[in-house]
C-alpha cells in the first residue's frame, strides 16, 4: 500500500506528503504537527485505544481532524467476546477489544474532540466517526 500511495502521489505532482509504516506506540512526532490522523480498523485491535487516542490528539493541530473506523463488536456480537480468546491463544486472530458504539463516541469525546459526523455499517457494526480536535 505504501508503494501504492508513492506512486499516487507522484502522478499527481504532489511532493508535500510522506509514506511510513510504524506502530502507533513508537510513532513519534512534533506535537501539534499534523492536520489529519486516520485511525481506520485499528482502535479495535489496541491493547490500549484511549492512548492511541491521546496521542492522536497530541499530534493534531488544533482543530485537526480525526477520522476513525472501529468494529464495535460488543453491540452485535458479544458472542465473539466469549470465543475470541480461544482463537487468539490458537494463533487464528490477533487480540480483539470488545468496544461499544457508545463506550468509543465517549472516549473520542472525553478527549477532547467534537463530533463532524458519524454512521455505522455492516454486520460488525464497524462505526466510523469524523471529530475536530477542540482548542
Amino acid at each position: 500500500m505504501l508503494e501504492f500511495a508513492k506512486k499516487n502521489a507522484a502522478e499527481a505532482g504532489i511532493d508535500n506528503v510522506t509514506f511510513s509504516a510504524t506502530s502507533i506506540e513508537s510513532f513519534e512526532a512534533p506535537d501539534g504537527s499534523f492536520d489529519a490522523v486516520l485511525m481506520l480498523s485499528l482502535l479495535h485491535l489496541l491493547e490500549n485505544p484511549g492512548a492511541a487516542l491521546d496521542k492522536a490528539r497530541r499530534l493534531l493541530k488544533p482543530g485537526g481532524l480525526l477520522i476513525t473506523s472501529t468494529a464495535c463488536l460488543r453491540d452485535n456480537m458479544r458472542w465473539f467476546g466469549m470465543i475470541a480468546p480461544v482463537g487468539v491463544a490458537m494463533g487464528l486472530i490477533p487480540k480483539v477489544q470488545m468496544i461499544s458504539e457508545d463506550e468509543l463516541r465517549g472516549e473520542i469525546a472525553d478527549r477532547g474532540f467534537a463530533c463532524l459526523e458519524e454512521f455505522s455499517q455492516g454486520d460488525n457494526r464497524t462505526y466510523f466517526q469524523i471529530a475536530r480536535k477542540l482548542v
